[in-house]
């Protein structure tokens, strides 16, 4: 295990000698639907019969959406002997690990109304108090549930504490009043938060079956650290690890007497990893996520619990999809380097930067949450900034007077809507 997250830098360049190879293949879904792997140390608890998200063949909706759908069953997972996963519920699947006296709760979900339904079932199991909250980062959907489980008074009394990285504040900040407006209504857009579930609405919100609207809370952190923190709580030890990756505040969770691993969003369930979010975030570094997942890779972990998606159970099946998910990440950022020194701007680099066949079709890599076309952009904006070299691009004609010149060299304003509507006509809508 490492002593440091100093040495990720070196260890990154490193880790793929040191770690065995596994082979890039697909991994069984369970017969229940509900996780990867075999059925030994795993059991459904509960199943509500419910499930969020849309599940039903539809001519509008490409298949693959409403197969994706069927994984998000509601229901109460045991994970190990006593790590359970309230799963299908939101946007973000809360965890709880039963101790002594006392349970901890890994990211409380989205909303006060998502969270509470989340306790009363974790309630179906133990009745014991919240000893312990992590925040694995900071965005809405792993913090804003909190008071569903706990209260400020008890938090202020020390009988409840809450973990997270010491930069979490900063990043809560940021979303809730820095561009917490411009983001609001992009997420909004970008999650057809809004529009029913259905073929003309929304068929899931791929992390998730839906994001459940509510009340938004939060409550500061009152453990934090810098690089890795071990502690015992309720006689369980768990060992907390800072692994920047979707956000520079990540963290994720070990349970070594369990051999149990909470990815937080390093993974995002069985998602491309999204390395830029269209609805706007800070430059993503793919090069720091694919390092992480690496130290992840380093872990004995039979049990792998992301916070979105669902579990992996069993040593090859989470090394092999660890490795498919930090081998894409790494081609992609490689092939885009690759050509932008040969003088591609981003519309060309996403026409030659694909995924080989092995990874492309690999079930923890689909393209419902991020896109290899937006990581490319990403990576050329990280590196190089929004100017592509063309002159033009440096002081342009305003943009109402460009439409104009571009509607009279089409042939005037009727010629251009009988031109739209035939498109439409033949479903070429982009």
């Amino acid at each position: 295990m490492l002593n440091s997250m100093k040495t990720l830098t070196v260890l990154g360049a490193a880790i793929a000698f040191m770690v065995p190879a596994h082979p890039v293949a697909a991994q069984p879904v369970n017969k229940s639907n509900l996780w990867f792997g075999g059925d030994e140390g795993i059991e459904v608890v509960w199943k509500t019969g419910e499930n969020l998200a849309y599940t039903e063949e539809n001519p509008k909706i490409d298949p693959r959406m409403t197969k994706h759908a069927r994984g998000f069953d509601q229901a109460l997972l045991k994970i190990g002997e006593r790590a359970y996963l309230a799963y299908g519920w939101g946007l973000t699947s809360p965890m709880m690990v039963v101790g002594d006296d006392g349970i901890i709760i890994i990211d409380p979900t989205e909303s006060v109304e998502a969270g509470e339904e989340c306790l009363a079932a974790f309630r179906r199991v133990t009745d014991k108090p919240v000893r312990a909250i992590v925040y694995t980062h900071n965005h809405f959907d792993h913090v804003a549930g909190v008071k569903a489980f706990t209260t400020e008074e008890e938090v202020a009394s020390g009988k409840v504490d809450i973990y997270a990285h010491e930069t979490l504040l900063q990043g809560v900040i940021n979303w809730a009043s820095t561009v917490g407006p411009i983001e609001g209504r992009r997420t909004s857009y970008t999650g057809a938060v809004f529009l029913p579930k259905g073929p003309d609405g929304s068929v899931h919100d791929a992390l998730g079956p839906d994001a459940r609207v509510g009340t938004i809370t939060f409550i500061p952190p009152t453990k934090t650290f810098s690089d890795e923190l071990d502690v015992e709580i309720a006689g369980v030890k768990m060992h907390l690890l800072y692994l920047p990756s979707e956000t520079e505040d990540e963290i994720v969770a070990w349970f070594p007497d369990d051999k149990l691993l909470n990815s937080a969003e390093v993974m995002q369930g069985e998602n491309w990893p999204n390395v830029y979010t269209i609805r706007g975030t800070k430059y993503r570094d793919p090069v720091k996520w694919f390092k992480s997942i690496d130290v992840m890779r380093e872990f004995p972990a039979e049990y792998l619990v992301p916070t979105h998606g669902r579990p992996i159970v069993g040593y090859d099946n989470i090394q092999n999809m660890l490795t498919a998910y930090r081998d894409a990440l790494q081609f992609v950022h490689d092939q885009t380097i690759r050509y932008m020194n040969r003088g591609y701007t981003p519309e060309q680099l996403v026409e030659v930067v694909k995924l080989p066949a092995h990874l492309a079709e690999h079930p923890w890599l689909n393209e419902y949450y991020g896109t290899v076309k937006h990581v490319v952009r990403n990576i050329y904006g990280g590196y190089l900034g929004w100017f592509q070299g063309d002159p033009w691009a440096l002081d342009p004609m305003s943009y109402i007077e460009r439409s104009k010149r571009y509607v009279e060299l089409m042939g005037g304003r009727d010629a251009v809507l009988k031109a739209a509507k035939q498109a439409i006509e033949d479903g070429e809508y982009t």
